[in-house]
């Protein structure tokens, strides 16, 4: 399961980067198929860094590659893969404004397809900054309105019960026909 994430997610990286060659691209990026293999992918990550630590040893073991779990410094030698794909988003689509901050979900719960990369800014944003907000909001009085919102459900705080639940509404929101919504 980690092995096929970490295959979605390089192929996200060299859709971004332009490193794939144009018979690709033309397959890739545009194809519905493969922008709802994405949007599987980072709905797998999410369900991931959402549970709770300690339900899930296995992918505990290799979080680090996924997200930064701690401070980075510039002479590490890996980066994270939501660090590098947000990076390859914001040089893409550009920053988010205070706007999209407020009013922008981090969270996949509610999409159901994926058009264009530019819809997993906020998501790829809340992982590469999660260490960071985590930080700022236990040091100083961080205003929550920079944080984007639903953020603080990417970093495995809820309790079990919660997380279940949450998920379990995930689930709905993606079988769920559009009238029953």
């Amino acid at each position: 399961m980690v092995t096929e994430l970490v295959h979605v997610l390089l192929q996200i990286e060299q859709q971004l980067s332009g490193t794939a060659n144009v018979s690709d691209d033309l397959k890739c990026d545009r194809n519905d198929q493969w922008m709802q293999l994405y949007l599987a992918a980072c709905k797998l990550l999410e369900t991931l860094c959402t549970l709770p630590a300690g339900y899930l040893a296995q992918f505990q073991m290799c979080h680090w590659a996924f997200v930064n779990s701690v401070a980075t410094s510039n002479i590490d030698s890996f980066v994270p893969f939501a660090s590098r794909i947000d990076r390859l988003l914001r040089n893409k689509y550009g920053q988010l404004s205070a706007h999209g901050r407020k009013f922008m979900s981090a969270s996949l719960v509610n999409v159901k397809t994926l058009t264009s990369f530019s819809e997993l800014r906020s998501f790829f944003l809340a992982l590469a900054t999660q260490n960071e907000m985590r930080v700022l909001t236990m040091q100083f009085s961080f205003d929550k309105e920079d944080q984007l919102r639903d953020a603080h459900f990417l970093n495995g705080s809820l309790s079990y019960k919660a997380a279940i639940n949450r998920l379990e509404h995930a689930l709905y929101v993606d079988f769920a026909e559009h009238w029953q919504l």
